[in-house]
């Protein structure tokens, strides 16, 4: 089964704009998950192909906004994410395609198993066992669709976001090298000036009994390019993850940790964001790779 989220923001959002005269919470819970929905659809990040409108990256099931203007939570969204069959099946397999060939012409050579097609050709190692989307690839832009998304309604002032799994299915530690595009951190690089300091915390049970030194010295392995992770630091208790409320999965308890990890982001942005959440999870995977249910926040300093 996919690994189901629910995705946080925090901060405040204006009750004006494109909110002013909606009363309603399910008005403005349907509204939210219209913009969201036509934002991921615009990137092709999920329900991108037009023909049978199969999910890309993740399926989203609801997603709505607070009804309280001073509450720290502003908004959430809850969904899956795609497996490789529905990718297959939103994007044309090549090899079903009729080729045009001379007689004199030898037939390719079959594509071997183990390869998956999804976006292009791509082969996949004898031992790969993932049925679904990395969660380390679909952090970056599920945050920032999100983001996206709040901006699209007013003003908004967001100081942190909350990615709540169950059922990750990590995977082997011997994989933790894929599943996030490193070189895509270059994209950071013309904005030094725009720098925040930012604070990641999860729960307790991420790390599989091992310490926070251990997760940044597993993070420093990789470039992290203008991002920089700190020594491990207490957690204030507004700042530790929170088991949301409703939750999804009520009987999950997740304890949070009294550590988190400082980050210096190259700016304060969804995208930002999101990489250095996909970046700890695929540290975590490093050390424990069996862990299914957890949490992951990061928080901007003020």
């Amino acid at each position: 089964m996919p690994p189901t989220f629910l995705l946080e923001a925090f901060g405040q959002l204006s009750p004006g704009s494109k909110l002013s005269g909606i009363d309603s919470g399910e008005e403005r819970d349907g509204l939210f998950h219209r913009v969201f929905e036509a934002r991921a659809e615009l990137m092709s990040w999920s329900t991108g192909w037009a023909l049978n409108r199969r999910p890309l990256l993740w399926n989203m099931y609801d997603a709505g906004l607070t009804d309280e203007t001073d509450a720290p939570l502003i908004g959430w969204v809850y969904g899956e994410l795609s497996s490789l069959v529905d990718i297959n099946e939103a994007v044309p397999d090549l090899r079903n395609l009729p080729r045009i060939t001379k007689p004199e012409q030898r037939e390719p050579e079959a594509i071997p198993e183990g390869t998956n097609a999804g976006w292009a050709t791509v082969p996949m190692p004898p031992r790969y066992e993932k049925t679904t989307v990395e969660i380390p690839l679909a952090l970056p832009p599920l945050v920032q669709c999100f983001d996206d998304a709040l901006r699209r309604l007013g003003a908004v002032e967001v100081s942190g976001f909350q990615a709540t799994w169950y059922g990750a299915h990590l995977g082997p530690s011997d994989q933790s090298s894929q599943g996030l595009p490193v070189s895509g951190v270059s994209w950071f690089d013309i904005s030094p000036q725009a720098a925040a300091d930012a604070l990641i915390t999860f729960d307790s049970g991420l790390l599989g009994g091992h310490n926070e030194r251990d997760l940044v010295t597993c993070m420093r392995r990789w470039r992290t390019g203008a991002f920089e992770f700190g020594p491990p630091v207490a957690v204030p208790g507004q700042h530790q993850v929170r088991v949301p409320d409703p939750s999804p999965r009520p009987d999950t308890p997740l304890e949070p940790s009294g550590l988190g990890i400082p980050v210096r982001l190259p700016e304060w942005t969804g995208s930002a964001a999101g990489w250095a959440l996909a970046r700890v999870v695929l540290a975590a995977r490093d050390l424990a790779p069996d862990v299914e249910d957890f949490a992951v926040r990061i928080t901007r300093a003020q």
